[in-house]
Formats: structure tokens, sequence, C-alpha cells
């Protein structure tokens, strides 16, 4: 495989005639200059695409998979898009069209995508798919075109089925019949074709014969092993295995934009890769997701005095990590279980455009002498110019009991004698935290040197690093870093009892990995920036193992004492156990910085339940902001202007928007309203006002038969009079 960072290659397009291309208008082929599916302009989704009166569309800035802007859709009910004459599109009969788009939505809900004539015109032939994953994920739609429509006036539709808010990003159409590939370790076969009734046996088998437009399914049943894998736990011959997937294998084409490489479970199926080498996944690759998996490392078959007698020598047996993606852009992984690995469970290097989300991961990194921690963005790499967006995330992950056990080395030519850090003798744990995000600014590492994709101040890393709704506790030591990372936005995770490595006064420790520690772990297992500038910290629950713990830290000298840190933003954070060490007042509006002793009322912290009980003080009191996540960690949508301070909402104040599919014609009138609305046959009572996406707005008392809403935006709501039947009501 040749390894590209640049100019995104479509070169399989030459071998087709794009009848439907015209030399005046815009196009949704990507082959075509002119193609503009993926939002470059804020204007874009009112100039290209209609929507129907069931919902509101606007161009977002915020939340997008690739570039500027993506289209951000929210419905009541349902509501349907499809491309305007400046878009013209031509069909022809008897072409098979594939339609593809970069999608996120409530999980479960559904979308249709229809091709049609002309704007009046029936549906010609449609497909529906329920969405898969409330973030961003791949979906593509083949259909069979029965007849010809005129010149420049066929129409892509797509109908969200459903109530809910959607963001839509690159949406494209190639006159392109892609197969795809599908993978069965228990029935298929080194000579299978890897179809559906004759699949291939293993994974790399797949993606080496996968073409560009189609997937890579992986189904269940036995599991995906690395070559020479060591069936004999008790006799491991093979030190030096390489990994289960080899991404960079030359075999393997090349992805783009609008053809990425997805390599997914099987209709909810639950493959399992199990690993002995130097990992799961591994390699460079560009334009790649990863979903649906666990993988697992031999962490439970290795034995602290193995490790340690292996720190200086570093086999990849002791080393391996479930996902490694050591260069790339465009890269989702998201839905996997990831456990028991050696060293990090996920990892990106030197990549942009990345996203890690909704996975779980736990009990890693712990016989690695790499000092990794269990989820890392590390030396991010720049694909395009794009400023002032987000491009790195890490969203509702559920991280927990990753630490180190062997002390850091510094391996090959970096080896150093004596105890210095990372030295043979060095003997104390300063990494297994749960996210962690590292050297991706200009200020040097432990070695003296600074991002080397980005090492001077006149080209910075100049995208945005976001880390919201992830929940990590039990962790080595801190819940989530900010390590050398400029502008990082950490809002609504919950961090509880991390630090499970020792201070040094709890030294000596029972477990024998710490047993020859003269010094234990710094005092920080909460949120920690270290020379970092421009982070925005809000809404996160923090509680540390120990009540001397730093529960939030800033490390670093600033700008006006001759450092780096600057602009440290914060606002509506709740420290349950530990101490504010620094940066403890709130200074962009919010009621206060973080507020200490605060208990925030878990379901039941015993167990690790770490949601908001009804009467949690998180309840309606954190700070609402332009990059407030719109879900929590369990897929729940959040009150904008009644924000829940930690990854979950309480869910009792949330209306499930589910049951907005139910609503019927109201009886209250007029409605559409200017403001004021009446209510027969009821004197008093209480309104209850939700948004098209179910969440509670406000609550209030009425006396007469009719109600003002005159302080409401024009749009769409739902209201409630005394707990009867909700209804829809529109202000305009």
């Amino acid at each position: 495989m040749s390894f590209k960072l640049g100019l995104i290659r479509i070169f399989y397009f030459l071998t087709f005639i794009f009848l439907c291309e015209t030399s005046w208008g815009q196009s949704l082929y990507p082959s075509n200059v002119s193609y503009v599916g993926d939002f470059s302009s804020s204007s874009d989704a009112a100039d290209y695409w209609y929507i129907n009166s069931g919902g509101v569309r606007s161009t977002e800035s915020f939340d997008t998979y690739n570039g500027q802007h993506a289209m951000r859709v929210e419905t009541a009910s349902s509501c349907l898009i499809f491309n305007r004459d400046l878009l013209p599109f031509t069909k022809q009969s008897g072409t098979t069209y594939t339609v593809g788009f970069y999608l996120k939505g409530p999980t479960g809900n559904q979308i249709t995508v229809s091709l049609k004539n002309s704007n009046n015109a029936p549906d010609e032939v449609s497909e529906t798919q329920a969405i898969i994953h409330n973030d961003w994920a791949y979906y593509k739609f083949q259909l069979t075109s029965s007849s010809s429509s005129e010149i420049d006036a066929a129409k892509v539709k797509i109908k969200f089925e459903q109530s809910g808010i959607y963001h839509i990003d690159v949406i494209h159409v190639k006159d392109l019949i892609t197969n795809d590939i599908y993978v069965n370790a228990l029935t298929g076969s080194n000579g299978g074709d890897g179809s559906l009734n004759a699949p291939y046996k293993t994974i790399q088998q797949g993606i080496e014969a996968w073409n560009p437009g189609g997937f890579v399914y992986v189904m269940e049943g036995s599991e995906y092993r690395n070559n020479n894998f060591n069936e004999d736990i008790n006799n491991i011959s093979n030190y030096n295995n390489f990994s289960v997937v080899n991404l960079e294998s030359n075999n393997v084409a090349d992805a783009d934009l609008y053809n990425p490489l997805v390599i997914r479970n099987y209709q909810n199926q639950s493959p399992v890769i199990r690993f002995d080498g130097s990992g799961g996944f591994v390699g460079k690759y560009n334009f790649l997701e990863i979903s649906g998996f666990e993988i697992i490392g031999p962490n439970q078959n290795i034995t602290y005095q193995e490790a340690l007698d292996n720190r200086s020598i570093q086999d990849n047996y002791y080393k391996g990590r479930g996902i490694a993606i050591w260069e790339g852009h465009h890269i989702n992984i998201f839905k996997n279980i990831v456990h028991d690995c050696p060293n990090s469970g996920i990892r990106i290097n030197n990549g942009d455009y990345c996203i890690v989300s909704n996975n779980i991961v736990y009990n890693n990194t712990w016989w690695s002498a790499n000092a990794e921690s269990a989820i890392v963005f590390a030396t991010v790499k720049e694909f395009d110019q794009a400023s002032g967006i987000i491009k790195m995330r890490m969203v509702a992950n559920l991280v927990y009991s990753n630490e180190n056990r062997i002390p850091f080395y510094k391996f090959g030519s970096n080896a150093c004698i004596g105890s210095g850090y990372g030295c043979s003798d060095y003997n104390k744990f300063v990494d297994g935290n749960g996210v962690y995000v590292t050297r991706n600014n200009q200020v040097n590492d432990s070695s003296g040197n600074p991002n080397p994709n980005h090492p001077t101040s006149d080209n910075p890393f100049d995208g945005y690093t976001y880390l919201a709704n992830n929940v990590t506790y039990l962790n080595g030591i801190n819940g989530i870093v900010v390590h050398k990372t400029d502008n990082a936005i950490v809002t609504n995770n919950t961090v509880f009892f991390n630090g499970a490595n020792p201070v040094t006064n709890e030294l000596p420790d029972s477990a024998e990995w710490y047993q020859n520690n003269s010094q234990g772990r710094q005092k920080n297992s909460g949120i920690t920036v270290n020379n970092s500038k421009n982070a925005e910290v809000y809404n996160n629950i923090i509680s540390t193992r120990r009540s001397d713990d730093q529960a939030f830290f800033v490390s670093g000298a600033t700008v006006s004492n001759g450092g780096y840190v600057e602009n440290i933003k914060r606002a509506n954070n709740i420290i349950y156990n530990g101490i504010c060490q620094n940066y403890c007042s709130g200074n962009v509006g919010g009621d206060y910085g973080f507020n200490e002793d605060i208990n925030p009322l878990f379901i039941d912290e015993s167990t690790y339940d770490l949601g908001i009980e009804v009467g949690s003080p998180a309840i309606g009191t954190g700070f609402s902001h332009d990059y407030l996540p719109h879900y929590d960690l369990s897929g729940n949508l959040r009150n904008p202007t009644s924000v829940d301070i930690g990854a979950y909402v309480e869910t009792a104040h949330t209306l499930n928007i589910h049951s907005v599919d139910e609503i019927t014609k109201n009886n209250f009138y007029p409605n559409p309203s200017t403001g004021i609305v009446y209510i027969p046959n009821i004197h008093s009572g209480i309104i209850k006002i939700f948004s098209v996406s179910g969440v509670l707005i406000t609550t209030f008392p009425f006396n007469n038969h009719y109600v003002e809403f005159n302080k409401l935006n024009k749009g769409v709501y739902f209201i409630q009079v005394n707990d009867f039947e909700i209804k829809k009501l529109i202000i305009k």
C-alpha cells in the first residue's frame, strides 16, 4: 500500500462514465471539481439542500466530520432533504448508484435514501437503514434506477424517519457497484471468495481483498488470532509475534474520504480478536473505521516478574496494543471493548480528524515499560489547514482499571544507566492514566524534543481536541490528562476514584509490583492540564481516591512568568473528593470554577454506577457553552438550557424523544401561534415545555384559559398540560 497523507486519490473513477455531470452546476460526484457535498461554505446547506416543513436545517461548524462545516437537521417527528436545482443530478435507467455520507444521530432511528426523477415524482427506489451509533459513522446505500430522469432533474432524497437531532457531512454519489467482504473465523476458508456464502477466514484476507466502496464485515464464532499464537500459556515460545491485522500490508488498497475502509462487526454480532503479539489492529492508514470488536491481550497470562525481566528487552508479548494507528487521518474507532493489553488499549500517533468514541477500555497498560495510558492521542499531524474546529475527539468512553506496573524504561538508543527518568534503576510510576493527549504543541518532551510534526509556533496544530462524556475510574494516576496540547475542550466527564497507584507514604504496598518502588506516584488523580494553553474545562465531576490528592491541577509556568501556560477557562465543575490546586475560580461566566466538597449523589458509587440520582446538585447547574455535547454517555439528549454536570444526565426530567413519534394533532389554538395559546376546558395547572429533541426547557403554573409564550423563540415545541398528552406547538 502506498501511504498518502496528502491529496485524496480517486483512481477508480477513471473507469466510469459520469453521464450526470454538468459544466455549469455544482456536483454530488466527488470526482467532479465542482463537488460540494462536504459543506465547505456556511451557506451550502441552505443553497444546495431543500428541507420540508417537518424539520429545521442549519450549517454547523462545531460538530463536523471533515472540514469547516456539516449540516444539522432537527426534527420533531420526521423530515426529508433532497438536492436543490443548484445541485443537478441526472439519473440513468439501469445504473446502480451508491449514495454515501457520514452521519450522527440517535442510535436505532432510521434513515431512508431514495432516488426520484424530479421534485414531485414518487420515490423510484429506496433503502432504509438503522443508525448504529449516536456519534459519527459512515453509511452507504446502493440503489439501482429503473428509469431515466430529465437532464439535471433527478433528486437524492434522505429521510430522517424519527424525531431527533442529526448531523450529516460529505454527501456524495457514485455510479459504482461495490461488493462487501465477509469474514468468518469459524466457517470461512482461505480459499473463499469473501462472499456471504463463502467468507474469508481471517480479517487480514478480508482487508487485502477489499475494494474501495465496500465494507469488510466480520462475524463472530471462533476467535481471530495472530499467526504463531501461543496456545499453551505455560510454554510460551513466540515472544515477538506480529499483529492480528496489519494495516500497512502492501496488498491493502488506499481508501479515501468517499470510500473509507470500514471494518465492522456483522449485524450486531460480537467478534473477538485475541492477540499475543504487537496488537489487534496495527499500522498506518487513512480514512479508516473500526467498530464492534472485543479485543483481548495477554495481560492475564503474564506475571510481574516475567514483565520486569523483559523491561530492557521489550518483546512484543509484553508491549502489545489493542488498536495502534501510527499515522493517519480520518480515523473513527467506536463501540469496541478493549482489555488486557500490555500497552495502550487504543492509541493514535501522528493523526488528524480522529474520533475514539463509545469504547470500553479496561485492564490495559499493566506490563509494558513504555509508560503508556489507556486511550492516547500523541504528536498530532495536520492533514489540512482547517482551524478553529474540533479535529481530535475522545467521546463517551468508559475507561477503568488501567495502570502501569512496570517502571518506564528508555529503550534502544535512548537507554541510560542510573535512577534518572526512564533509566535502568528508575522505579516510579508517572503514567497509566485513563484518557491522555500528549506532546501536541511546541513544548519539549523529556528528551528535549517538541512535537516533530509541528515543532515551532510558526506552524502550530490549530485544530481543537475534544474530551467529553468520558467516565474514568480506578486508573493508575489521573483520569484525564491534557499534556502539552493546546486548544483542548474538557467537558462533561466523570472522573472518579483514580490514583490506584500508591503515593509514597502508602509504600510498601501489598501488591508485588509496588514492592521495589522507593517513590510513589504524584498526588494527582483527577484532571491535569500540563504546559498547555487555551484549555476549556467545564461541567466535570471529579472525585479522587485520596482526600489530599489534586482533583484539578495546572502544571507549568504562565507566559507572564516565562512559561507557556495561558488562557485556562473553567466553569461549573464539581469536586466530590480531593483538592483544586490552582485556577480554581470561574472566569467565563459560569457560577464558579470548581465547587469543592459537593456530593453529586451517584446512583451507586460502590459498584461504579456513576449516573446521578434525582436531587443531585449536578442537575441543571452546569454551564451552557458552544461545545456542549448533544448527548450523554448513555445516548440521552442534553438540555442546553438546563445543563447536567458530568457524563450522564439525570433522566427523570428528560422526555424520551421516541415518545414524540406518538404525538397527535393538538387541540389548543391558535397553532401555529404568535405567542398566546388558548387551552379549552382547563382553568389552571402546570405547563411543561419541551424542545423538539425531547428535553424539558421550563415548567411554570397558569391560572387562565390561555398561556403567553412570548419569550419563546420561533420554532417547534412540545407542551404538556397537567401531565396530560403531550402536544406539538409551533411558535411563528
